[in-house]
């Protein structure tokens, strides 16, 4: 395996300072004055072999580049003492001049501004996080002869570059026991480590593990409570999905985003989200009450602007009914019903989710769901937070029947499924199905939409935002040959034209183990 190359990604509290693609030619603009503030906001920067980290002044939107006009100066800081970095002397700093200092992690600068003809100076301070490339792309959880294997899809400026076999480099190959099950960002909240504790959350057969976002470390306290605590199977597996690290088993479902009080200090005492009667935090938790519900496995996350937090629609298939879980307030943990207002009346009973999603339509949320009841009948049903139904109709399209997989983009209006090995996107709109893809005799192990991109309300890297708000409109397809499943498998990822346009391939990684589930792990 090759060995991992080093990228950089800079955290900033320096108000003039940004990323541009190093270009070979510069124009040259004198400023009059040199005004470097620092900033308290956090601000990341991933720089990438053809990138630059640029000083730029606070006064005007021009590169303090001419070395004529300029002199600049770079020291390292540690505790207050002062190092200089003579071989600096340009208004930038690489990834390479990094890596001949030797230091990884967190490293404090310091540069000075110098203008040659005014003297005038001026200091800005940055925060360095020097880092693997682990730190941002997919997540792979794949399987390979029987047994749980993890392969990573480094992102960078130019697309993607395949890493094999991570866990023997991670030293948890030992601990990927068992067939996988799935894997999904997660945010370990109030109950281990700091308060934003972004981690990645993997699920076996028999093992749920908890990596650090940061250079995937192993946390083995939440781990070993959480797997403990819930017991997987083959039979009884756990499945994660929405967000905060959602925990499914057949008859309960969990989230990670709890409290630092009693009862919650443990998760092996943690109530089931599934179980809304509030909960008293002095008295402890309260017997299991009759409205207990079964969850649907169809969990649609979303942000909500109006309360600013990240929240879960699911589905209560004793009541029909879907249910906000619950979030602590004044003193209790409570959640709330999500009825739709259908006029005239529908009764829903029978019915459950197919797949669904959410969208941000000028500050109200719409959730858009394809529902299934036992007589394979589909519905399709568009409402907005606030229960006001906006549309509500029989699809009459026998294919969805036999659909292995199914997910819902709102951007395009289709409800895209497979037929064996062939994909159909049904228009919601148009009320018509077309073929959008033929995979001959590979068989569709994975379709998704990478949802949590939508959730990247707290990326601080500098042009990551634009980059998340174009992968979450890009479909994952994953497929894999079943007479050679453990190096067949490809990761496809497809832009979805508006208009009934052809699909565009962006990319295509091949000779992969057949590919179970794909989480995108983002900067934060």
């Amino acid at each position: 395996m090759k060995n991992l190359r080093n990228f950089l990604l800079l955290s900033l509290l320096l108000l003039g300072m940004a990323c541009h693609k190093d270009k070979g030619n510069y124009d040259y603009t004198e400023i009059p004055a040199i005004d470097i503030e620092s900033n308290p906001e956090r601000i990341n920067l991933k720089v990438g072999a053809k990138d630059t980290l640029w000083t730029k002044g606070a006064q005007g939107d021009h590169n303090l580049q001419d070395t004529a006009r300029y002199a600049y100066t770079w020291w390292i800081l540690d505790n207050f003492i002062k190092t200089r970095l003579p071989q600096i002397r340009t208004a930038f700093i690489t990834a390479g001049d990094i890596e001949k200092t030797g230091l990884r992690g967190e490293i404090n600068f310091l540069v000075e501004v110098t203008d040659k003809i005014s003297g005038f100076k001026s200091n800005g301070l940055a925060l360095v996080l020097y880092l693997h490339p682990l730190t941002e792309g997919w997540m792979l959880l794949c399987e390979k002869e029987g047994h749980s294997d993890l392969n990573f899809l480094s992102y960078d400026y130019d697309g993607y570059e395949l890493y094999r076999g991570i866990a023997d480099t991670l030293g948890i190959t030992a601990l990927l026991s068992g067939k996988p099950v799935s894997s999904a960002n997660a945010q370990l909240n109030g109950l281990y480590g700091s308060w934003y504790d972004y981690s990645i959350a993997i699920s076996t057969e028999n093992k749920y593990l908890v990596l650090n976002w940061l250079n995937f470390s192993y946390r083995k306290e939440p781990s070993e409570t959480i797997t403990t605590a819930l017991k997987p199977s083959s039979t009884t597996p756990l499945y994660l999905s929405g967000v905060d690290g959602l925990i499914q088993t057949p008859t309960d479902f969990y989230a990670m985003y709890v409290d630092q009080i009693p009862p919650f200090g443990k998760f092996d005492h943690a109530v089931p989200f599934n179980d809304y009667n509030l909960i008293d935090p002095d008295k402890g938790v309260l017997p299991d009450p009759p409205d207990k519900f079964q969850a649907s496995p169809v969990i649609i996350p979303y942000y909500d602007r109006s309360g600013g937090a990240f929240k879960n629609m699911v589905y209560d298939l004793d009541r029909s009914r879907f249910v906000i879980p619950p979030y602590y307030f004044a003193g209790n943990f409570i959640s709330r019903y999500a009825d739709v207002s259908f006029n005239p009346a529908f009764d829903l009973t029978g019915f459950e989710p197919r797949c669904g999603a959410a969208m941000d339509y000028a500050g109200v949320m719409q959730f858009n769901m394809v529902m299934k009841n036992e007589a394979d009948e589909y519905l399709f049903l568009s409402f907005l937070q606030n229960g006001l139904l906006q549309k509500k109709e029989i699809i009459n399209e026998p294919r969805l029947g036999m659909a292995e997989h199914m997910v819902m983009d709102m951007r395009s209006g289709y409800v895209i499924f497979n037929n064996q090995n062939q994909l159909f996107a049904y228009d919601y709109t148009t009320k018509k199905t077309r073929q959008l893809l033929d995979f001959g005799t590979e068989k569709i192990s994975l379709l998704k939409f990478e949802h949590s991109l939508d959730m990247a309300q707290d990326v601080y890297t500098v042009g990551r935002k634009a980059a998340y708000q174009a992968l979450v409109k890009q479909l994952v397809v994953c497929t894999y040959d079943q007479g050679r499943p453990d190096n067949s498998g490809t990761f496809h990822l497809y832009d979805i034209p508006i208009g009934h346009q052809p699909l565009i391939e962006k990319t295509q990684i091949a000779g992969l183990p057949r590919i179970q589930s794909a989480t995108f792990i983002k900067l934060n």
